[in-house]
């Protein structure tokens, strides 16, 4: 959730945020590594915000979590959340916040125009496919797996992206040849 209070000086593009991740996932060895890249002034770390009680503890030897806030404009602002694991990016979750009389118009619009042309550039549109049944749109690039879809969260429409190494994610997500399969209702 996006709190104002929190909202960075300046304003970052979520699409920006998001094609910098997908073309740098390699090169982040650590937390400052998206703060140089994006901007300092564009990212406020949230992590241990009193709001968010103990939404952030380390799992594992090695690991850093954080939790970082942007604003891309008055009524869009978001969070993304990244998880480094022994000097490497392990796991990337961007969500975009779209408040005001106007927020599911606008998701809708961005989505459906903005973000989903970002993703097919950078991937192939005959990449993405659809799971009916987690609503998740999914495909990959390169050693990287990428899902998103759009919600509603307490009456705030979200557009979320979620960003992982192949070798981060759960046994039986892809195929012998590599694709993604099918996931068994849960």
């Amino acid at each position: 959730m996006r709190l104002r209070q929190y909202d960075p000086e300046k304003s970052v593009s979520y699409l920006k945020l998001i094609e910098t991740v997908l073309h740098h996932y390699d090169d982040f060895r650590r937390p400052e590594d998206i703060l140089r890249l994006v901007g300092e002034r564009r990212l406020a770390d949230v992590t241990h915000t009193p709001e968010r009680g103990d939404a952030v503890f380390s799992l594992y030897d090695g690991g850093d979590q954080r939790i970082y806030q942007f604003k891309e404009s008055l009524n869009r602002g978001g969070t993304i959340d990244v998880t480094f694991n022994r000097n490497r990016l392990e796991n990337f979750h961007g969500h975009l916040f779209f408040e005001g009389i106007w927020g599911k118009a606008g998701a809708i619009v961005y989505g459906n125009l903005r973000f989903a042309r970002l993703i097919d550039a950078v991937v192939g549109r005959n990449n993405i496919r659809f799971e009916k049944d987690s609503h998740q749109y999914f495909c990959h690039y390169h050693n990287l797996v990428v899902s998103y879809n759009n919600q509603i969260e307490m009456g705030i429409p979200i557009l979320s992206i979620s960003i992982v190494t192949r070798q981060a994610c759960p046994g039986g997500i892809f195929s012998s040849q590599g694709e993604l399969s099918r996931f068994a209702p849960v």
